[in-house]
Parts: structure tokens; sequence; C-alpha cells
């Protein structure tokens, strides 16, 4: 199923779900349906609305002769049940509006500009082309959405305080406390000195993440390998010096426990929407690995290892200006794909004293990276400070979580733990694996 398709039932799904949803889908127009079926589902819904009837599953297919013929067949009361189950969590009827507008006008936008195509190749004149590209565009521009009225925008920002926004949470109860968890389209910065856990932390994310759709990690300074590896010690919880380590007789210091552990490991993450970025240089590259994720299904986040390693290739007048373009450009990604940018960053060399906590002024090259980011979580570790072991058990280093910038809730500081050879963060003394259930990683 496309997404086009899971964005259109998704709607249908709301409608059905609450009468609530429903007033606020009133508006949305016919020709947003790309689907003839689901565009007839919505016509009965509207028809059923408007007189005051109940809608569901039973009174859409008694009211099939709203639709055409194609569709009486297609709309069924299993499919309507199954749209009404699938249905998103929450009254969110205003943002899946807002969404499905914004497909219709991408669509008649790629249209306009395959027509135009078209049209060249088929020796059209330059002057011919530019205008059908230029009324192709205006067609495609929803001319209510050039002025918003400020009576229109309050109503949508008084639904909005009551509307349950679509947080996914991490796998940190501590930092969830602060942030609540991924916001879609917001951009997220993860600071910290070297060998700290910002990389860590990305891939521990970046696993939890992928249970609730695709997910695309941007690795410029690992191999993938490197990377799987460090992801099956998240998994597992077995050190990445016992994984890739060898006895004197070049033999796996893997015992049979241990592979057996790796094989159940290996087989959940074989089933995770997880993608490596390939070459990835420059926020374009990123752009163009989230259109490929999401063509495979809902993107649910991008990852980024790290933002001072992009290079645009281009002559510029400092690294702070091309810094401060990438970090505008991220921020654009996360609003086009409504989904949440997370990037790791350095913090300048020279930061002063490594056992005092640091602050946002210290993100290397730093210029709009605070500003761009919704908020900005700083690790910290003492580095004076030694893993305790109780009964022969690591109980990790103590790793400060700093939310030095958080535009939806509170500055804090949170505590997690961070495990010396495995590739693990976590706040659950009994380390739980990031694949565990979703009460164990709340």
């Amino acid at each position: 199923m496309n997404t086009q398709n899971q964005l259109e039932r998704a709607v249908l799904g709301l409608a059905m779900t609450s009468q609530r949803d429903r007033s606020d889908l009133q508006g949305t127009k016919l020709e947003w349906f790309t689907h003839p079926t689901n565009a007839n589902t919505w016509r009965i819904i509207q028809a059923l609305d408007a007189d005051g009837q109940a809608v569901d599953e039973l009174t859409i297919t008694g009211n099939l002769h709203y639709a055409d013929e194609m569709s009486r067949r297609n709309i069924t009361v299993t499919d309507l049940a199954a749209m009404r189950v699938e249905a998103p969590v929450g009254h969110v009827g205003n943002t899946y509006k807002r969404r499905l507008r914004e497909a219709h006008d991408r669509n008649l936008t790629q249209a306009a500009l395959t027509r135009a195509q078209q049209m060249l190749d088929g020796g059209e004149s330059t002057r011919n082309v530019r205008l059908e590209a230029l009324q192709g565009l205006h067609d495609a521009t929803d001319e209510e959405s050039l002025l918003t009225g400020l009576a229109a925008s309050l109503d949508d920002t008084l639904a909005s305080f009551d509307e349950v926004t679509p947080y996914i949470p991490t796998p940190w109860g501590e930092v969830n406390k602060a942030i609540r968890g991924w916001r879609p389209g917001g951009l997220y910065t993860i600071g910290a000195r070297p060998g700290v856990g910002k990389s860590l932390m990305l891939q521990a994310a970046s696993v939890d993440l992928a249970r609730h759709g695709q997910v695309v990690l941007e690795t410029m300074e690992m191999s993938h390998r490197e990377v799987t590896t460090r992801l099956v010690s998240t998994v597992t919880g077995i050190g990445l010096d016992k994984l890739v380590g060898r006895n004197p007789e070049g033999l796996s210091l893997l015992s049979p426990d241990d592979w057996e552990t790796i094989r159940g490991a290996a087989k959940e993450l074989r089933k995770l929407p997880l993608s490596y970025g390939e070459r990835t240089r420059t926020p374009v590259d990123v752009r163009e690995h989230a259109r490929a994720a999401r063509a495979r299904g809902p993107l649910a986040g991008i990852f980024i290892d790290y933002l001072q390693l992009m290079d645009g290739g281009a002559r510029i007048d400092s690294r702070v200006q091309e810094l401060t373009r990438f970090t505008r450009q991220l921020k654009q990604i996360a609003m086009e794909f409504d989904c949440p940018v997370i990037i790791a960053s350095q913090l300048n060399r020279n930061a002063a004293n490594e056992h005092r906590p640091p602050t946002k002024s210290e993100l290397r090259d730093s210029g709009s990276i605070e500003q761009d980011s919704d908020v900005v979580l700083l690790l910290h570790a003492d580095p004076r400070v030694v893993a305790p072991v109780v009964n022969g058990v690591d109980l990790g280093v103590p790793l400060d979580v700093i939310v030095d910038k958080n535009r939806q809730g509170p500055e804090m500081v949170g505590m997690l733990r961070r495990f010396g050879t495995t590739a693990t963060i976590s706040d659950n003394p009994g380390r739980k694996r990031i694949l565990s259930s979703t009460e164990d990683t709340k």
C-alpha cells in the first residue's frame, strides 16, 4: 500500500471514528483523494454527515448509490472496519487534513513539471513550455493557502490546544520526562565531547524509532559494518570487545549462549525498516534518501552522524556559514517530510575543563545550530568517574543528559548510564534491550 493511499485511508478512518475529527475534516475537498474508491467513500461520508446521520460501516455501505460502479464493489464493511481500526490515535483531524492538502499540492506540482518535460522532449517551443509550466504550477497552488485569515488561523490554533501531539517516545524515560519524545517536523541536536556517547545514542534511538516506520541513518564516520556491530551490541547487551575480539589462537570469544542471543537479535533487526544512507555529503543527499525511504512506507525519522562531517564541496566564506546553511536545510527537511531529524554534533575542542558540563554555546562552528534546533541535548560524563561494579556487574558510568534548549518544554538535566564495552545507553538498572516491549522503553 503506497503512502498516499495510507494517508487517504487515515482520513477516512478518522471521519468514521470521531465526530470531532469529522468536524475538523470539514473543507477536505474531493479532488484531494487520488484513489476513486477513497474519493467515493468520502463523498458518502459528507452526504451522511450533512443529513445528520451516523457515519459508520453500515450506513456507508447502505448509501452506495452515491458512488460509481467500480467503487460500489470495492467499498466493503470489512475494509471500512479496517480503516477505523487503523485510524490514528487522538484528535488529529486538522493535522491529517493539512497533510492531505499538501500531498494534493505536491501531486499537482509534479504533474505540471512532468508535463513541461514532455513538451520539451516533444520539441515544443521554450515559450509554450514556460507558459504551460506556469499555468500548471498556478493550478497546483491551493488558493486558499496563499493568504490565511486570522479567523481561520485562530480556529486551527485553538483546536490544536486540545489535539494530541503525535510525539514518539525515545527509549529513555528520563529523556521523555523533559522533551516528551520525538516530534514530527522537529530538529533535534545531540552534542557531546568525543567518546561520550552521541553516536551510541543516535544508533540506539534509530533502532527504537524504526519500530514506528522507515528510518534513515546517515553514517559518515563509520562503515556500515561498524554501525551494524554496534547495533547488535545495543540490542544484545554483548560488549563490542567480545563481539569483535579474538583469543590468542585467533578464535571468537563468543559462547554458544552468546550466539543464540545474537541470532535472536538478528531475527528482530532484519524486520526493522532501517536503512543506511550511502555517500551522504549534503542535505541534498539526505533529502534524496528520505524520498527513497518514504517510497517504502511512512517515514518515522532521519538520523545524521554527524553534522560537522557534511561537506557541500563549494567555495564558501567560512565553515560557520556552510553549517548554518546545512542546519536550516535540515530543519526544512524535517518539516517537509513531517518527521523528526536528529543530528549529532561535536563540541569545540577548546571547550574548557572537560570535567564540567558543556553548554550549547560550545557546539562546534555553532552558527545557527542552536537557533534552528527545536531541542538541544548535551551529554556529559565526568572522565574521572569509573563505572561501579557490584557482584561482578558493570553498573555503567553516570551520564548527564542536559536539555539546554527546548522549544516545547522546560530545560532540565536527566541521568542515564553508559556502559563501557557495550554500545548501550540506558536509564534502566536492568539494562533492558532497546527491542524490548513498549512498557520497558518508556
